[in-house]
């Protein structure tokens, strides 16, 4: 519990300041893991009213040495507006370029955009490692746009406890003591029926 919330805390610090009001904005979600698992976080845009953007590029950074098989796969605001995405995994070290984008100039409303997918390195360190946004984009005639990004995070998780579940020799000792408990019970009232 103490770890989600300090994980929560973290996100509104990095969340506060990193986006500007007169820009739109793209914000990495955020996900949890234990290693080996392959996890997907949501990108979200939240567009400004008088912008509308037909293309987006984001610069996805990632810690190399804790994440690993970068990719992408187009969300639901960037399927309705007939967009695919491309992927450059290896832009450069630590970064994921991602491109939204159609043969067509519909425009992007807002909602998850896109998902990246990572995989967690079996030897990760537990604890929570920032996915940053750095996004640009296009307007349907074509005219760049200025965007914000909002960074994100991945929950890297240790394994939970086992369930420890008794041994057939744990198993015999217990049933044995219930034995002996009964037996012992029986003997002193017989005992006691004698003597009395």
């Amino acid at each position: 519990m103490f770890r989600k919330i300090i994980f929560q805390i973290m996100l509104m610090i990095m969340a506060a300041g990193f986006a500007s009001a007169a820009d739109p904005v793209v914000s990495i979600g955020t996900g949890n893991g234990l290693r080996g698992d392959t996890v997907q976080v949501p990108v979200t845009l939240t567009n400004v009213s008088g912008i509308n953007l037909s293309a987006i590029s984001v610069d996805v950074g990632f810690d190399a040495n804790v994440l690993e098989n970068p990719s992408a796969v187009v969300g639901p605001a960037g399927s309705a507006a007939d967009k695919g995405v491309a992927i450059n995994p290896n832009y450069s070290p630590g970064v994921m370029r991602v491109l939204l984008f159609g043969i067509n100039q519909n425009v992007i409303n807002n909602g998850i955009i896109f998902y990246v997918n990572f995989t967690i390195k079996p030897a990760a360190a537990y604890g929570v490692t920032v996915l940053t946004s750095k996004p640009s984009g296009s307007t349907p005639d074509a005219r760049y746009v200025t965007m914000s990004g909002v960074n994100g995070a991945l929950n890297i998780m240790s394994p939970p406890d086992p369930v420890s579940v008794p041994t057939m020799t744990e198993w015999g000792t217990i049933i044995f003591m219930i034995v002996a408990g009964a037996m012992a019970v029986c003997y002193l009232r017989r005992k006691r029926g004698i003597a009395g």
